[in-house]
């Protein structure tokens, strides 16, 4: 039985099983009859339906598809994109004909109110695919949890690398989780664990549309250059971008489009979290952190007594997945 932690964002997909893990943007290509041909066999090309045509996902659907697609509206939860995502990340893990997993999985706080039951029971089925590569596979899901992703973050912080409740100030206080994403921004309010659900929200504003902008900026700075969104996010994170053979630092084109974002963020921890004694500790999480959290955590230092950004925050849900899939899923 293998357990795995999934989370499929509006940005990027991550996912992790104690030995290795994955991460590729949540994009997903035309269908094609065929997979292009490469030595390297990473390719990111999945047939899931009876016509055998791959769809190219990820890395490979930027790279080869003419049109691309990332949904950013809560509906695509239970949609074939969706679906298409979440198997490509089953298939990294999963390679011989037949494998059986239990996981567990996130969504942004108001999508988990809405579609939380219903995703469960979508997962929990046999997934038919094929890999670039690989012969017809099948994995058998047997068991799913389905949390908030910024309760997955907070996991990370509250459980051992067993999945055992650790006694520190995650696990015994008041405390907060921000978690930019791709298209939300979740403040998840937290004591002993359980959450406070008047000091929890989930607002439809994160990373992406303030890099829809950094895109434009750099269409208009350089010549025949179209990025997509998706890669002006990966150069965010590596802090540089190549034109023309040369390298360039990506954040002069970006700091007048994100600064904005991290006023908005700050008038909504004002506007929920007014209270801001009574938290012993924020987390700063999320891909949106991995960018701006440097920023955030500047400004709250004068409101919130102990704020930290969390350690590779793109990866602290997915690492809190899997301690749980531990936690409940070991020795059942």
């Amino acid at each position: 039985m293998k357990l795995i932690g999934i989370d499929v964002g509006y940005s990027a997909v991550k996912a992790l099983d104690g030995k290795c893990s994955c991460l590729f943007p949540s994009v997903v290509g035309t269908p094609v009859p065929q997979a292009t041909f490469a030595i390297r066999r990473d390719q990111k090309a999945l047939a899931v339906s009876g016509n055998g045509h791959y769809t190219p996902v990820g890395e490979t659907a930027l790279l080869q598809s003419r049109y691309v697609s990332g949904r950013r509206d809560p509906d695509w939860v239970l949609g074939q994109e969706w679906l298409a995502l979440f198997e490509t990340a089953l298939s990294e893990f999963c390679t011989a004909p037949l494998t059986q997993v239990k996981l567990v999985t996130g969504l942004p706080v108001a999508d988990w109110n809405q579609f939380e039951a219903q995703l469960a029971g979508k997962l929990k089925q046999t997934f038919a695919f094929r890999r670039v590569w690989r012969e017809q596979q099948r994995v058998e899901v047997k068991d799913v949890i389905v949390v908030t992703q910024p309760y997955g973050a907070l996991l990370d912080m509250a459980l051992g690398k067993e999945g055992q409740i650790l006694h520190n100030e995650w696990s015994e206080s008041r405390v907060g989780i921000v978690d930019i994403g791709g298209n939300t921004m979740n403040l998840l309010a937290v004591q002993m664990l359980e959450e406070i659900r008047q000091l929890t929200i989930s607002d439809e504003f994160g990373l992406l549309h303030a890099l829809d902008e950094v895109r434009d900026e750099l269409k208009r700075s350089f010549s025949r250059f179209t990025p997509e969104t998706h890669e002006v996010s990966e150069w965010l994170a590596a802090g540089s971008f190549r034109h023309g053979g040369k390298s360039y630092d990506i954040w002069p084109y970006a700091e007048p489009y994100l600064m904005p974002l991290v006023d908005l963020i700050m008038d909504k921890f004002n506007e929920v979290w007014r209270e801001s004694g009574r938290f012993d500790a924020v987390l700063l999480v999320g891909g949106g952190s991995a960018v701006l959290g440097r920023y955030l955590k500047s400004r709250m230092a004068g409101t919130f007594a102990n704020v930290a950004i969390g350690a590779d925050p793109r990866w602290a849900n997915v690492r809190g997945y899997y301690k749980l899939a531990l936690r409940e899923f070991a020795n059942a």
